[in-house]
């Protein structure tokens, strides 16, 4: 009997041919990455052999994998059935490897199609849904499909750039003197038609050239054909070039060769567009009359590029010929077009993967309720709307299972708001982020969050640098000597002394009343600093607060700031607000030693501050629904293991529920105190929780591309890639390290991990370390050159294959690779492009690429130390110290 919980964890089954370096695999790996695994258990049956770097990506996103050339249409559908598929999504269409005749054969309850193969409909029944947009099908198109239409609220796709893309070079035409049109698409969606179009603008811009590439033009005979069609309409041979098959990368490099590229019609181009974009090419295209014919439109449109997107042949030409007038202005666009993309939904995963979640719960939902698959459309603020509702659909995801046979599950996610960004700043954060259960507002005032972009590709964060809460008008922000000081209070002169107190800067910030944000309906969690203004955020909300179910707010036992409140100010002012005090939470000490540093074995003992717990009173708790009583029941365990409290809520909720939790506890002893700590006090050591990556998005996947190729990997800085290269079977990894209490945490997560490839983390002691673990002071500075030389002398170490530097002493570090490999090594040197100190290094070697701000060297053994540079090679040992 079928499972019809709404609320189920969803499997999902993907059947394909694409799930490899193809269209296919490019438009959705970034989007299953990015699926909360708690919500849905993907499963997927490849009809391809093809193995590559999106495969293996694809695959470690999976449940399940089956290879299903050999099955035929009626096994495979007995595989699906017996896997249990809830959703089964083709990504083949009625292309090569398809499978529609196991899709006639219904084997999963809904049916879903999405990219791959997708001309138009697929005209079979057995299909319940299409998922599109509003571009791809416009208002008035659904009579056409035999699907249902899933419009979403951005691209039908998102589109995932190689880990080997090239940079963009410079416009051919200043150099060549002549502009040089191009079309990379499958040879098959150029016509006759289409040909006589470009033969008219060749003729337009005087002295222009077409150069088309493509597998089938391996053909001579298609070759010719296009010749000669060109040649009928007045276009000399010499003016036109036509090329067979390339790999990816130089297909990809290609585009360094054309300043404007041209869409096909009536069949429009999809990953080719996208690609050009990436390479800073603009295409210009005219939509075709059906889906198949506005994947460039969508993807142009999706991307801030409305104005390449035409409505006639007229406008063809003039477009494409207007783009060649000014080549300086053209030369402008062609250094920008790739942030554009890249900063756009076209490549926005972590948002498809959630109007994605959102839409498929939707419709498994509408099932569940014996209801018939109707269109929907999902807004800009991912809402789900089905055909004719007025009502955006309550979709219940369920939370993180925290044991088998329990979970929390509420509709919705816990809206968030952070004041002073000290949630944001906490280690347990990204694991918040990752269960998909937060969406959060954050308001940073002395904008101390450098990773706020990192973050938000982990789930949904709104951040706000430079702006705080309070009653609308503006405030004064004291920048300190000490940045860990530096608030909207007025720091008293005891704030880690005399110095550090210091207010180097006086600026002007605008504030916002908290029952003023736009949008915002209700507030569950709200958290509040102390060194900013905590008081004056309350006065203005009490709107948005009479729906909060939670608020912890930081207090010190001894005032760091002027103004700030105690323990009883912040009792008295949240009371009338229905909140009780429930306890003090993540008490944090300070070592009084004198350097500083936690010594000797002795733990700090000096309180300094904590975080005061409010809960809704008696009357708030008898007014809060049962959504509002699972999502206080899940911040209570999830955040603060407050075990007796989570009980008491669910036991109001459901005498079964409580008793699955009781069970559960019963099993799992209590976590350890210290959830939330703050980031710049030394505390008592907390469990270490999976480190996690913080690199941008293209630079992780790079990172983890060039590692799953490595048999040996050598580190500097540990962190969330030492945990990528131990998830990786066969790998040998080192990781040097100089926070020693940090490396004593990593060796123990690894051992308790049983990770397929334990790293082994090498401390090395440089003195007392501060903060992101830089020297505090250069006393220790005959022990620099220890950090990046001596792993390579011990005798367990092998001759890495990679290098990643992301840690301290980074220029000592690369010297020290460029003297030490004996084989060709790629050494990955994170933070390079945007920090010109580090640019020395090129006396040595150029960078071979760019991967955001992350550069790539390729290292070949140094036969011959280079003699003029000797005296700098050793100085830069300990000329480093505070570079890193």
């Amino acid at each position: 009997m079928d499972d019809l919980a709404p609320d189920k964890l969803l499997r999902v089954g993907l059947v394909s041919d694409g799930l490899r370096q193809h269209p296919v695999g490019n438009m959705i790996v970034g989007v299953l990455e990015h699926l909360p695994r708690h919500q849905i258990q993907l499963f997927a049956y490849s009809s391809s052999q093809v193995s590559d770097h999106l495969t293996r990506r694809i695959r470690a996103r999976t449940q399940g994998w089956q290879s299903i050339k050999h099955m035929d249409e009626q096994r495979l559908a007995r595989q699906i059935r017996e896997d249990r598929i809830d959703i089964l999504i083709d990504l083949s269409g009625h292309n090569a490897g398809n499978r529609m005749g196991t899709m006639a054969l219904q084997p999963a309850p809904l049916l879903v199609k999405w990219v791959g193969g997708l001309i138009n409909t697929t005209g079979l029944d057995a299909i319940d849904y299409l998922l599109s947009d509003a571009i791809e099908s416009p208002a008035g198109e659904d009579a056409f499909y035999t699907e249902k239409l899933i419009r979403l609220p951005d691209d039908y796709i998102c589109y995932d750039p190689p880990p080997y893309t090239p940079d963009v070079k410079p416009l051919p035409a200043l150099t060549n003197g002549f502009v040089t049109f191009g079309c990379f698409n499958n040879p098959t969606k150029i016509n006759d038609c289409l040909l006589g179009h470009w033969a008219d603008l060749l003729h337009a811009v005087a002295d222009s050239r077409l150069l088309l590439k493509g597998s089938a033009f391996a053909n001579p005979e298609l070759r010719q054909h296009v010749e000669d069609v060109l040649q009928a309409r007045g276009i000399a041979p010499e003016r036109v070039q036509v090329e067979g098959p390339v790999g990816h990368k130089s297909l990809l490099e290609s585009y360094n060769r054309i300043d404007i590229a041209l869409d096909p019609w009536p069949y429009s181009g999809g990953l080719t567009t996208c690609e050009a974009l990436l390479m800073g090419v603009p295409v210009v295209t005219l939509p075709g009359p059906t889906f198949a014919g506005r994947h460039s439109a969508t993807h142009l449109v999706n991307a801030g590029l409305p104005e390449l997107v035409v409505s006639s042949w007229e406008e063809y030409l003039q477009r494409a010929a207007g783009l060649t007038a000014n080549l300086n202005v053209l030369a402008t666009i062609r250094s920008h077009l790739r942030q554009i993309l890249m900063k756009s939904p076209v490549c926005d995963s972590q948002r498809f993967a959630r109007n994605l979640s959102t839409a498929l719960r939707a419709i498994w939902q509408r099932h569940c309720a014996g209801q018939p698959a109707a269109a929907l459309t999902l807004d800009k603020e991912g809402r789900a709307f089905f055909d004719g509702d007025s009502d955006a659909v309550a979709i219940s995801h369920p939370a993180a299972p925290i044991a088998d046979g329990f979970s929390f599950t509420f509709q919705g996610r816990i809206i968030t708001l952070d004041h002073g960004a000290s949630l944001l700043a906490s280690p347990q954060f990204v694991a918040l982020q990752q269960l998909g259960a937060l969406s959060t507002i954050a308001f940073d005032p002395a904008s101390r969050i450098g990773n706020a972009e990192q973050l938000a590709q982990l789930g949904e964060l709104h951040y706000y640098p430079n702006t705080a809460l309070g009653n609308g008008r503006a405030v004064t922000l004291r920048a300190c000597l000490d940045p860990a000081l530096s608030a909207t209070l007025e720091p008293l002169s005891t704030s880690g002394g005399l110095q550090a107190s210091q207010v180097l800067a006086r600026l002007t910030l605008p504030t916002i009343r908290l029952d003023d944000i736009e949008g915002l309906d209700a507030v569950d969690w709200l958290v509040l600093d102390n060194p900013n203004d905590s008081l004056t955020p309350l006065e203005h909300g009490s709107r948005l607060l009479a729906e909060t179910l939670l608020v912890q707010a930081r207090f010190n036992f001894a005032p760091s700031h002027e103004g700030q409140p105690d323990i009883a100010g912040l009792c008295q002012r949240l009371a009338p607000l229905g909140f009780r005090f429930h306890r003090l939470h993540n008490l944090q000490y300070k070592d009084l030693t004198a350097n500083g540093q936690i010594t000797g074995g002795f733990a700090a003992s000096h309180l300094v501050c904590a975080d005061a717990l409010f809960l809704p009173n008696a009357a708030r708790k008898a007014h809060l629904t049962e959504n509002q009583r699972r999502k206080l029941a899940f911040l209570l365990h999830t955040v603060y293991d407050a075990r007796d409290v989570t009980l008491d809520m669910l036991r109001s909720l459901d005498g079964d529920l409580a008793e699955r939790y009781l069970r559960h506890c019963q099993l799992s002893p209590a976590a350890n105190e210290a959830v939330l700590p703050a980031p710049d006090l030394p505390l008592q050591e907390a469990p270490l929780q999976e480190p996690q990556l913080t690199f941008p998005v293209p630079v992780a996947r790079y990172v983890e591309a060039i590692y799953a190729e490595a048999s040996v990997i050598l580190e500097y800085g540990s962190g969330g890639s030492t945990a990528l290269a131990g998830r990786m079977p066969g790998k040998t990894v080192f990781s040097v390290e100089n926070d020693l209490n940090w490396a004593r945490r990593m060796q123990r997560w690894i051992e308790e991990a049983g990770l397929p490839s334990p790293p082994r983390v090498y401390p090395v002691d440089v003195g007392a370390t501060g903060a992101w673990a830089r020297p505090k002071t250069a006393k220790a500075w005959k022990r620099f050159h220890t950090y990046p030389l001596q792993v390579w002398d011990e005798p367990f170490f092998q001759q890495p294959d990679v290098i990643l530097i992301d840690g301290r002493f980074r220029i000592a570090c690369f010297v020290t690779a460029c003297l030490r490999v004996r084989k060709p090594t790629i050494v990955l040197f994170d933070d390079y492009l945007d920090r010109p100190h580090y640019h020395v290094v090129e006396r040595l070697l150029t960078p071979s690429s760019y991967i955001g701000r992350m550069a790539r060297f390729d290292v070949q053994p140094m036969d011959d130390i280079p003699r003029d540079e000797l005296t700098w090679l050793v100085a830069s040992y300990n000329e480093v110290a505070y570079a890193g």
